[in-house]
C-alpha cells in the first residue's frame, strides 16, 4: 500500500475516526480500541474485491477511493462484493462523512485530532541540525502517538535488536551489533555507534515507547569516498551533462551505497514492525537524504558514468503510509523512486534481472 500522508489524514478527519458503516469509534493502535482500517473501494489489486483495472495504482490508493472501516465491516464488504458495490459504498462514504460534520457542528463529538505531521517535522529536524549534518534517515511512525504504546526495554525488543546484522557494503564496522550498546534512552531504546564520527561513520537504531522507530546512518564518509572524483582531472566528463544547470555538485552520493543503506534500514524496521507485532495495522514511512551541501548522486554503469541533478541544500525526503503486510522491496522501491527523482533521475526497477540493484537513469534514456 501507498497512501499519501495527506489522504491518510483526510480519510481519517472527514470520517471522525470512526466506522463509516456502523459509527464505531476507531484509533489507528490496537490496543486503544477498535482498531481502524483503510479499506479500498476498488481493489488495489486486479483480481480483488470490486476491482477496476482501469484504475491506476495512484487511483487506488487516492482518498477518493478509500474508506475507513472497522475490521468486522472491512471483512463484511469484500465477502459481499454484490451488497457492497462501489456506488453503495461512496454513498455510505459520503453519507458518514455529511453525519460526522453534523455531529462535530453540533458538538457532539470532537474532530480527530492529528499531533503526528509536528513530531515528524521534529525529528528530521534533529537530523538536519546534528553534526555532521550528512544522513541516511528512515523511519516508521504510528497514524496517532500514544504514549506507552509499547514497552521498549522488554526483553522481546533487546534481543530482537541484538540479532540485526550491519551490511558490509556500509564499512559501519563489526556486522553485528553490540548488546552492551543496547540503552535505555529519553525516548525509549537505543543502540548506536558513532566511535569514528570524526572520520564521517556511525549510525543509530531507537525505538519510541510510542511505537515509532528510526534509523540514521551517517553519510559524510561515503559522500567523501564519492566525491574523490569531483576533485580528479578526469571528473570534468562527469559533469559535462549538468552544464546546463544552474548549480554544480558541492559533493557525490554513490547510488549504490544509498541503495544498500536504505535496504538495510528498511528490511530492518518492517522486521521490528512485524516480529515485536507493534500494535499497528498502518504506519506513516518516511525516507530523507538530509544534507547541508548541494549533493549529486553518482550513478555507475558498465557503460559510463554520471551525476544526478544536485540536490537542495536541505536533502530531499519522502513520506507514505504504508501496510503491515506491504513487502520490504515495495517499500523500498517507492523511497527509491522519489529519491532518485529528486535527483534529476529515474529509476525503472528496483532490481535487475541478475538480482541486483538496478541503476537510475536520466529520463531522455526511457523508452517506454
Amino acid at each position: 500500500m501507498a497512501i499519501k500522508l495527506a489522504d491518510a489524514f483526510r480519510l481519517w478527519g472527514r470520517a471522525g475516526a470512526r466506522c463509516s458503516i456502523c459509527r464505531t469509534q476507531l484509533t489507528p493502535l490496537s490496543i486503544d480500541g477498535v482498531l481502524g482500517e483503510m479499506a479500498h473501494i476498488a481493489a488495489r489489486s486486479d483480481n480483488g474485491p470490486r476491482a477496476n483495472s482501469s484504475m491506476s495504482i495512484t487511483e487506488r490508493d487516492a482518498y477518493n477511493n478509500l474508506i475507513l472501516l472497522c475490521p468486522t465491516h472491512h471483512t463484511e464488504i469484500d465477502r459481499d462484493v454484490v451488497g457492497y458495490g462501489i456506488e453503495r459504498l461512496q454513498q455510505i462514504k459520503r453519507e458518514h462523512e455529511y453525519w460526522v460534520d453534523d455531529q462535530i457542528e453540533r458538538g457532539l463529538i470532537k474532530p480527530y485530532a492529528q499531533d503526528v505531521e509536528a513530531f515528524r517535522d521534529e525529528r528530521l529536524a534533529y537530523w538536519r541540525d546534528t553534526a555532521p549534518r550528512s544522513w541516511c534517515y528512515v523511519a516508521i511512525t504510528p497514524l496517532t502517538l500514544t504514549k506507552d504504546a509499547i514497552d521498549p526495554v522488554s526483553v522481546r525488543v533487546r534481543d530482537h535488536l541484538a540479532r540485526v546484522t550491519l551490511p558490509s557494503e556500509l564499512r559501519l564496522g563489526s556486522s553485528s551489533i553490540n548488546q552492551y550498546h543496547i540503552e535505555p534512552s529519553s525516548n525509549g531504546i537505543v543502540v548506536e555507534d558513532f566511535r569514528r564520527i570524526n572520520e564521517g561513520v556511525g549510525y543509530r537504531i531507537e525505538v519510541f515507547r510510542t511505537g515509532h522507530a528510526e534509523i540514521s546512518i551517517c553519510l559524510r564518509r561515503p559522500i567523501e569516498w564519492a566525491s574523490d572524483g569531483l576533485r580528479a582531472p578526469s571528473s570534468e566528463h562527469l559533469l559535462s551533462s549538468g552544464r546546463h544547470r544552474l548549480q554544480r555538485p558541492e559533493g557525490l552520493l554513490s547510488y549504490f551505497y544509498l541503495a544498500v543503506a536504505t535496504s538495510f534500514q528498511v528490511a530492518t524496521l518492517l522486521s521490528a514492525w512485524r516480529d515485536l507485532a507493534l500494535p499497528f495495522r498502518d504506519m506513516i514511512y518516511t525516507v530523507a537524504v538530509v544534507t547541508n551541501a548541494r549533493l549529486g548522486l553518482h550513478v555507475h554503469l558498465s557503460s559510463e558514468d554520471f551525476i544526478g541533478r544536485p540536490l537542495e541544500t536541505q536533502g530531499a525526503s519522502f513520506e507514505t503510509v504504508i501496510n503491515v503486510v506491504d513487502s520490504p522491496d515495495d517499500v523500498h522501491f517507492i523511497a527509491l523512486q522519489r529519491l532518485t527523482n529528486a535527483f534529476g533521475l529515474v529509476l525503472p526497477a528496483l532490481r535487475d534481472a541478475n538480482g541486483r540493484f538496478a541503476m537510475p537513469m536520466p529520463l531522455s534514456a526511457i523508452r517506454s
